[in-house]
């Protein structure tokens, strides 16, 4: 037995200067970037998710991420809102590849002009389809959506429209 080892070892390194390259070669292209999807490629499978589901996808959402806080600048006046999500409903789009949401938000806004700041109660309600994106992480995976086509805002500042 232990005579047969070392003509197995020189059998074994005779062998890979031959066979380094390929492996290399097809280890680079299997962990390469797979590029864009040829036109006629159909998915495997698909997913479905029911309305409570995606409902319970969104409040997890919301409550999470549901805050829109960012300032926006009006030139010489700046409004920076602090409003919640208080209402969603999903219905059909007319995208073919988005969802349909109407929802209502509520909260403050202060508005900060050369004549000073000014905060007030503010309730908006709109209507827009919006497509999701699911995006894998190491952890989870993360649901983020992107408004396309606003149909209806109606805004009310201290009770009035």
């Amino acid at each position: 037995m232990h005579r047969c080892l070392p003509l197995l070892a020189i059998a074994l390194s005779a062998c890979a200067p031959t066979v380094m390259p390929l492996y290399e070669e097809a280890r680079l292209q299997a962990l390469a970037q797979p590029g864009p999807l040829p036109e006629a490629w159909r998915p495997d499978a698909v997913v479905h998710l029911s309305e409570t589901l995606l409902t319970h996808a969104l409040d997890v959402l919301l409550a999470s991420e549901g805050t829109l806080t960012e300032a926006i600048d009006i030139g010489l006046v700046t409004a920076t809102p602090t409003l919640k999500v208080s209402k969603l409903q999903l219905r059909k789009a007319k995208c073919a590849t988005c969802l349909g949401v109407d929802a209502t938000l509520k909260g403050n806004v202060v508005i900060d002009s050369p004549v000073g700041a000014h905060k007030t109660k503010v309730t908006a309600t709109l209507s827009f389809d919006a497509e999701f994106e699911v995006e894998a992480s190491e952890e989870h995976w993360v649901l983020t959506v992107a408004p396309r086509q606003v149909e209806k805002v109606k805004l009310t500042l201290n009770g009035a429209g």
